[in-house]
């Protein structure tokens, strides 16, 4: 396998960020703390997936619903895509390039694909970490020996690892979770009996406000529709009280007064005619024949009593009239101003209906009513929230609790597991150490790195690590810093070029140069470009 390309979606401190590699040696340096030991962890997590460890170590700095990223490798001339998604219980996609077909069970064509190499062999031997010249007894080493000496080899160099791994997983017995889930739990059932209280009381307030606010409605509407009959009235009555007025019409007064001119016209003809008659008859009678003068004072009297009665007739029709007339004028003006009084009640109604018709008995107290039952509601509301928020809170951590007694159970079987293994051990360190084969791989790959022969490294099954140089053998102690980090550093690549012979995965080493001289260095990696593997140097120098 060689990988062509890193791509960091999210991961740690690096968004969005591409790195390419070749198939031999690779260098990316950087300051400390610049996440060189991230990239490293990536690829692991790629190959491998996360444990909930390194998923809390390693959780975006920036989050934004992405964790993971694309792992593009080549393997038997066939270049292929990993993606993985590390939220949760992670997802992982294998895609053959460039097609991009989906791989059925990626999980087994991976494994193929990396030659069975597991994850802590991967992780323990394939990245040589910083920290690797420590106590040589907690180095795992690759089990290249006979089968005795490597079950001796597994117990000895295995203590202290084992060691740490029962103080910590003691460490989690020391725990309490059965008694804070039984807590939890007390506390969880006030919660639910809380949370039905506030139910109750919020379905209470609700129907409260309901029925006020609904009430009040109602009234308003009564008041709306007693207050549009009354203004209908008004305007009904303004309606009726102009009718009449249209129906007794406009009064021609003017003709009423010329009315009664023809009437005493008559009556002032018929007396002048009459008194004509008087003196003419008066004068010449005497000289008329008596039948003219019956004729005249026949014809003449009557005329004028004819005129004179007319005149009284008409003088007394227009009277009549008149008076009639005088007594409609009346009652027009009485009229009139009925319709005006019927406009200026509804000005006043218009003007005080605000006021006064349309207001609803105790509004005012009726609203502030409404309102507190509206703030009472939204207050039992937000407490019902709050009650289920922290319903949801005792749920998941009774929920993680729960993860947690697992998890001691699984402590006390790796406990016991442990001190099996322990017991193990001591049967087998009463018996003398023996030398392990890993001493001749070891040995020549040193004198491959410093270009030096005569050396001899020398590692027992008990964990000890001698150099003998020019007949004398030290241990590790009393070698200077820098031929004590060589000599480690060879037995590290030793182990890990037996476990990975065919150079499936490739060999990552963050900062092992940060105890060695340059000279040291300059020369370990002209060693390393010679070796046919793809090679990820980590290094802040």
């Amino acid at each position: 396998m060689t990988i062509l390309s890193l791509e960091i979606e999210h991961f740690g401190k690096f968004k969005n960020k591409k790195i390419e590699l070749r198939p031999a040696v690779n260098v990316i340096t950087g300051e400390e703390g610049s996440g060189k030991s991230t990239i490293a962890a990536f690829v692991r997590c790629m190959l491998y997936g996360m444990t909930e460890e390194e998923q809390e170590s390693y959780f975006p700095y920036d989050f934004d619903g992405h964790y993971g990223g694309h792992l593009r490798f080549s393997a038997d001339g066939v270049l292929y895509d990993l993606e993985r998604d590390f939220i949760g219980e992670g997802s992982m996609v294998l895609r053959m390039l460039p097609d991009e077909t989906e791989q059925e069970n990626p999980e087994e064509k991976l494994a193929l694909l990396t030659g069975g190499i597991s994850r802590e062999e991967f992780r323990n031997f394939l990245c040589i970490p910083k920290d690797f010249f420590g106590d040589t007894g907690s180095i795992v080493l690759s089990g290249t020996l006979s089968d005795e000496d490597s079950e001796k080899l597994k117990f000895r160099n295995s203590a202290v690892r084992l060691q740490k791994e029962r103080e910590h997983f003691a460490a989690s017995l020391e725990k309490d979770p059965e008694g804070d889930r039984k807590e939890q739990e007390q506390l969880l059932r006030e919660n639910e009996e809380q949370l039905r209280e506030a139910k109750e009381a919020e379905a209470q307030a609700e129907s409260v406000f309901r029925e006020k606010e609904d009430r009040l409605r109602e009234d308003l509407l009564a008041v709306r529709q007693k207050n549009e009959a009354r203004q209908e009235a008004f305007l009904s009555d303004i309606a009726e009280e102009k009718q009449k007025l249209q129906e007794i019409g406009e009064i021609d007064e003017a003709a009423l007064r010329k009315s009664t001119v023809p009437g005493v016209v008559f009556m002032a003809a018929g007396m002048l005619l009459g008194i004509a008659v008087y003196f003419f008859y008066s004068r010449f009678a005497g000289s008329l024949s008596e039948q003219r003068n019956l004729l005249i004072i026949t014809f003449g009297a009557g005329g004028a009593a004819a005129l004179f009665i007319a005149g009284i007739i008409l003088t007394g029709i227009s009277a009549f009239r008149k008076t009639a007339v005088l007594r409609l004028v009346e009652r027009r003006k009485e009229q009139k101003k009925k319709a005006e009084e019927a406009e200026a009640r509804y000005q006043r109604y218009l003007e005080n209906r605000d006021a006064v018709d349309d207001r609803v008995p105790d509004r005012e107290e009726r609203e502030r009513e409404v309102r507190e039952a509206g703030r009472r509601l939204e207050e039992l509301v937000s407490e019902e929230k709050q009650l289920s928020s922290e319903h949801a809170r005792l749920t998941a951590l009774i929920s993680r609790l729960d993860d947690e007694i697992a998890d001691q159970r699984q402590a006390e079987k790796e406990i016991r597991a442990i001190d099996i293994a322990m017991e193990s051990f001591r049967n087998l360190s009463g018996k003398d150490p023996a030398e392990l084969p890993l001493s001749e791989s070891a040995t020549k790959m040193l004198s491959e790195l410093t270009e030096e022969n005569g050396q001899k490294i020398c590692v027992y099954t008990d964990g000890r690590v001698f150099l003998e140089r020019d007949g004398i053998r030290r241990s590790l102690s009393e070698l200077s810093e820098e031929t004590a980090a060589e000599t480690m550093f060879a037995i590290r690549l030793s182990e890990a070029l037996d476990l990975d012979r065919e150079a499936l995965l490739p060999l990552i080493l963050d900062e092992v140069f940060s105890r060695m001289n340059s000279e040291q260095t300059l020369r370990i990696f002209s060693a390393l470009r010679n070796m046919k593997r793809q090679i990820l140097i980590l290094s802040a120098r």
